[in-house]
C-alpha cells in the first residue's frame, strides 16, 4: 500500500501556526491571479499549541480573481469550522463578511431547507425555499407541529385549515 508521508522542516520547538506539512496545488495557467504557478488549493497541518501536542487541518481554495484563502479548518479536538479558523463546536459555519451562517440542506435550484443566523438581527431563521413544510418532532421522531407553505401552523395536527389549528389530547 503507498504512503504518502509529510514531515515538518521546523526543527526543536514549535510555534502556533506553524506548517507541518502541506499538500498544494498549483496553475500553470497565466491568466490565474498570480500567474503561472501559483497555489490555487491547499491543505496543510498546522500547530495547535506549542507544546507540539494539538494541530489543526486548514483546507484552502482560491476564488475567481482572488488569493488563496483558508475555508474550512478542522481543529485538534475534531470540530469543523466552514468559514472559521476557530470552530466553537462540532459544526460551526461562519460568512466570514457578516459574522452570518447559513446552513442549506439539498441542492435543488428552487426547493430547499435552510438554517440561518442572522448576526445583526440576532435572529435564528427556519425556512423553506420552493414548496415546502417545516415539521417539528421530539422525542423518538414523535410528531409535534407543522409550519405549511401557505402559513398555516397545526399543533398536534399535521394539516391544519385554519391559520392556527390545535389537536388536544385527551390523556
Amino acid at each position: 500500500h503507498p504512503i504518502i508521508s509529510l514531515s515538518s522542516t521546523v526543527s526543536g520547538s514549535q510555534s502556533v501556526g506553524d506548517n507541518l506539512g502541506s499538500i498544494i496545488w498549483r496553475s500553470n495557467d497565466g491568466s490565474v491571479s498570480g500567474g503561472a504557478g501559483s497555489t490555487v488549493a491547499s491543505i496543510r497541518v498546522q500547530a495547535e499549541h506549542t507544546a507540539g501536542d494539538r494541530y489543526s487541518m486548514a483546507f484552502h481554495t482560491m476564488p475567481s480573481g482572488g488569493a488563496e484563502a483558508q475555508r474550512m479548518t478542522i481543529d485538534e479536538d475534531g470540530n469543523v469550522g466552514i468559514g472559521t479558523g476557530d470552530p466553537a463546536s462540532r459544526l460551526t459555519i461562519v460568512d466570514a463578511t457578516a459574522n452570518d451562517g447559513t446552513l442549506q440542506i439539498g441542492n435543488h435550484a428552487s426547493n430547499f431547507g435552510r438554517l440561518f443566523w442572522d448576526y445583526s438581527e440576532s435572529a435564528l431563521n427556519l425556512s423553506t425555499h420552493g414548496v415546502g413544510d417545516i415539521f417539528f418532532n421530539v422525542g423518538n421522531n414523535a410528531f409535534a407541529m407543522v409550519v405549511k407553505s401557505g402559513g398555516y401552523v397545526g399543533i398536534g395536527i399535521n394539516t391544519p385549515y385554519s391559520l392556527v389549528q390545535m389537536k388536544l389530547n385527551s390523556d
